[in-house]
């Protein structure tokens, strides 16, 4: 069976990373419901400030009957205990590390502005000086090195939190996929300044393919690679086919060689109508969408700049899909809505409010087993329980069925 321990772990304990490693390649609606599941979210969305919002909850029993631990000075030691399991932990930041919120959501919020770490840590320096004291605590300033680990562990969470949401929805509906690239390299020059072959490793650039859904602006893709070439486009129409939800009606961009032979490879011209045309910039109408939201990423990773390696650049790509999907309103196009609100992701929505977002993504990853056993479908064999919602729900369906036998009777 899927759901024996002997071979496959305790799903009481399953982790988001867990969850999409084993459901990539197995059927999930087989075991679980998505509409229950993504109702259940739902709920605890809507009542979000409520029940999680600045809330701390005990990751052994994962209550929210806690209390903070005080000194004698009565400041604070950064411990907490459980009323419930009667346990004492310590609550850890949004990356499991020594940095709160309030610093997590400073520098991810600069990341995303563009800035380098160099003027984060400036920044932080001089808001702060050289120490925050936050409810009784001092907590030390990160230095640059430590800023890009904050900036790698923050993205590698957000990116699973994004590949979860859309593994529950069941992929994304799209009629038009856009598709472009994000970066063109450098010209080269005449003279003394011209690329020789020496030189020319030291300056090439990165790219990244940019898919997007024309009716939602919702970002499918954003793949980023060493080379434009059919590889990378292959790569990047890989991960879009694995996310959508069937085969799209159209796909258009411009008239580029690789694009075209990854697009006819992945996207059969018998399925799928190909646009592909080398338009002017006066003539390109519908095709000003993407490159809209091309500028946009470019404001997280400035146009033609080799920012490190290809490591940071995939990072700050992470941090630019999710401000805008999940973060940036479009009034105009979307009545005031984000592209996942368009989708039909359910989460609690802030305008550019990073810190609130953070707590919404920390609860999912934190509490992935009580959201599995909303949705579970009774199997032989396997581990988890209904949830407590669902319990209730059974629990008043068996009194009534035995009043109305009683009745009859």
């Amino acid at each position: 069976m899927f759901f024996s321990r002997a071979q496959e772990p305790d799903f009481n304990n399953m982790t988001v990373e867990d969850f999409l490693r084993y459901f990539n390649c197995r059927n999930f609606d087989e075991y679980f419901d998505r509409t229950k599941i993504l109702n259940y979210i739902e709920k605890k969305a809507e009542l979000f400030k409520r029940e999680i919002l600045g809330k701390v909850f005990c990751p052994r029993c994962k209550s929210s009957k806690t209390v903070k631990i005080l000194c004698k000075n009565g400041l604070s030691t950064g411990f907490y205990r459980c009323s419930d399991c009667k346990k004492k932990f310590k609550a850890k930041g949004f990356i499991n590390s020594r940095f709160s919120y309030g610093i997590c959501t400073e520098v991810i919020a600069n990341f995303a502005q563009g800035k380098t770490p160099r003027e984060i840590f400036q920044l932080l320096v001089t808001n702060k000086t050289n120490y925050i004291l936050d409810y009784g605590v001092l907590e030390e300033i990160p230095d640059e090195k430590t800023l890009y680990d904050i900036l790698e562990k923050s993205a590698k969470k957000f990116d699973g939190f994004h590949r979860l949401m859309i593994l529950l929805m069941g992929g994304i509906p799209c009629k038009t996929l856009y598709c472009d690239d994000a970066f063109a390299r450098k010209r080269r020059k005449r003279g003394m300044y011209a690329i020789t072959k020496k030189n020319a490793k030291l300056k090439r650039f990165y790219y990244a393919i940019l898919t997007m859904d024309a009716d939602r602006r919702f970002t499918i893709c954003l793949h980023v690679a060493p080379s434009r070439d059919k590889a990378a486009f292959l790569a990047a129409f890989s991960k879009t086919k694995e996310r959508l939800k069937g085969l799209p009606e159209v796909i258009r961009g411009d008239k580029l060689k690789a694009m075209v032979e990854a697009a006819e490879s992945l996207f059969p011209k018998e399925r799928v109508k190909h646009d592909f045309r080398k338009l002017k910039p006066w003539e390109k109408r519908d095709l000003m969408r993407i490159e809209r939201r091309i500028k946009d990423f470019r404001k997280t990773v400035r146009k033609r700049q080799k920012s490190g390696s290809l490591k940071v650049l995939s990072n700050r790509a992470a941090l630019s899909v999710i401000e805008s999907d999940y973060l940036n309103p479009m009034e105009e196009t979307l009545n005031g809505r984000s592209p996942a609100q368009a989708v039909g992701m359910p989460y609690p929505f802030f305008s550019h409010d990073w810190r609130k977002f953070m707590i919404w993504v920390d609860w999912i990853f934190n509490h992935m087993p009580e959201i599995l056993k909303s949705g579970l479908k009774q199997l032989p064999g396997c581990s988890l329980k209904p949830c407590n919602d669902s319990a209730d729900q059974l629990f008043k369906e068996r009194i009534k069925l035995k009043k109305r036998n009683s009745n009859k009777n």
